[in-house]
């Protein structure tokens, strides 16, 4: 009968050969035994078998409404490198004292005043009426002959377009507004029967 050939015997391996194989083989636990299973301070759960329930050896349990502080080690290992906390809070600013009344501006007056446009606003509501009787029998319509007060309010409303005329025309706006509501607004109603 034919033998196979012998393979050779392995020679035993040198020391340095040793020290690399235990280098490349990760390191395997003293003891087989499985790690234990963590342990419910609430008791046993619900479905598991009364065999499997160990009673818990820590204090009672925490109530769901209590709030119960970490342990020490535990804050510790949370807390961030010293590089990389939050900046310090700042302080709270300096008190400022108490406060004085607030002044305005003081105003630039360039143009006239709201005073000046009043008076110039009933001088020219006047000169309007004036303008009204003198020429409402040549006009064709009672519309028509509100020319002249129609004339200073425009007039008025188109100065409130410049800055340094804006008081002034604010002065005359007020007396041409008064004008047509106390005066041409009553007369209107009470001749639009004729009209």
């Amino acid at each position: 009968m034919d033998r196979p050939p012998e393979e050779p015997a392995p020679e035993d391996p040198t020391p340095e050969e040793s020290a690399r194989a235990e280098e490349r083989a990760p390191e395997q636990p003293a003891s087989a035994e499985p790690p234990p299973e963590p342990v419910s301070p609430y008791g046993p759960q619900p479905g598991a078998d009364a065999e499997d329930a160990v009673a818990p050896d820590t204090a009672p349990p925490a109530r769901p409404y209590e709030w119960t502080p970490p342990a020490e080690d535990a804050v510790a290992q949370d807390a961030p490198p010293a590089d990389m906390a939050y900046p310090p809070v700042p302080q709270a600013p300096a008190p400022i004292g108490p406060p004085t009344a607030m002044t305005p501006p003081p105003e630039t007056k360039d143009g006239p005043g709201v005073g000046a446009g009043v008076a110039t606003g009933c001088g020219l509501q006047v000169l309007a009426f004036v303008l009204f009787f003198a020429t409402a029998g040549l006009m064709l319509s009672f519309y028509g002959a509100l020319w002249p007060f129609i004339l200073v309010t425009v007039g008025s409303a188109v100065l409130m377009l410049s800055k340094r005329w804006r008081r002034f025309a604010t002065g005359a706006l007020i007396v041409c507004a008064a004008t047509w509501i106390i005066v041409i607004g009553p007369c209107i109603a009470m001749l639009q029967p004729m009209i």
